[in-house]
């Protein structure tokens, strides 16, 4: 993984108040302000679906499901309208004050100092935050260590078919401090057995509820934009950041459209079981 010279708990408080500069981690201010909207919306995306399956046909409602990095709480969402006992971690201090508002119970920090009085649990969920991390193999080894009977379960875009667009997302700022990482299957399945995982990892086309999802949230994401943009034009202000990173992101943007259309895979999901439960 590349560095960052930020803390991970800063930088995130910074991005989700919307204070760090445009290219770098954009739309996570406006992801959280959209957040009732935005958490209906990924019920329809197969990650979505494939934890809820899994959990259904291992674990009795009421279990406790931690999920890791959650954001804006839409998974947490959707593990509690299903009958789990849902918490979560986040180093972002805004998410996470909204989230406890909601009666969610989430710790303000990371995995490594989760508190020991708080709920041990019976599965565990990463969704979307690998490539945020500087040290993904000691990520798994704590885990691992601190919770040695959880099964964990990943899920996040990527593959052989995301991997040909490295050279775009390194020139259109999907590098640090966002970006530390890239992940195929294989790296995945490495990086969890050498943590003290038997994994099964796959790699998985979007579906019709993916691409569904990803043109409401564009709409969402994309409506200040259009206001901006006709500030720009006829009251003569400058063209602010947002609109500069969707014009920045449109190829990639384009390109994952069509990929997905194609079928090719898109989503990496991982079901990782310790290897000594």
């Amino acid at each position: 993984p590349m560095e960052r010279a930020v803390p991970i708990k800063e930088l995130f408080s910074q991005v989700y108040a919307g204070k760090v500069p445009r290219g770098e981690l954009p739309h996570f201010a406006q992801r959280l302000r959209h957040r009732k909207a935005l958490s209906k919306v990924r019920r329809l995306v197969r990650s979505t679906h494939l934890a809820l399956n899994w959990l259904r046909d291992t674990l009795p409602p009421g279990s406790t499901v931690l999920d890791i990095g959650c954001g804006t709480g839409c998974l947490l969402d959707e593990l509690r309208s299903h009958g789990y006992n849902a918490i979560g971690v986040e180093p972002a201090e805004l998410p996470v004050s909204i989230l406890r508002r909601e009666g969610f119970q989430v710790w303000n920090g990371t995995i490594e100092d989760y508190p020991l009085s708080w709920p041990e649990p019976n599965a565990v969920t990463c969704f979307n935050m690998l490539h945020h991390l500087p040290d993904p193999l000691g990520f798994f080894r704590h885990i691992h260590a601190r919770f040695p009977q959880a099964p964990l379960l990943i899920a996040f875009a990527g593959g052989s078919a995301c991997a040909a667009d490295g050279v775009v997302s390194k020139r259109i700022g999907l590098s640090p401090p966002r970006n530390l990482s890239e992940w195929t299957r294989q790296a995945l399945e490495q990086a969890l057995s050498r943590a003290g995982y038997q994994a099964t990892v796959s790699e998985l086309p979007s579906t019709a509820g993916d691409l569904a999802a990803g043109a409401i949230e564009s709409f969402y994401l994309s409506s200040g934009n259009i206001l901006n943009y006709f500030l720009w034009l006829f009251m003569g202000q400058s063209l602010n950041d947002s609109i500069q990173d969707r014009i920045a992101h449109f190829p990639l943007n384009f390109r994952q459209r069509l990929r997905r259309l194609t079928g090719l895979p898109c989503l990496i999901w991982a079901v990782a079981q310790p290897a000594d439960s």
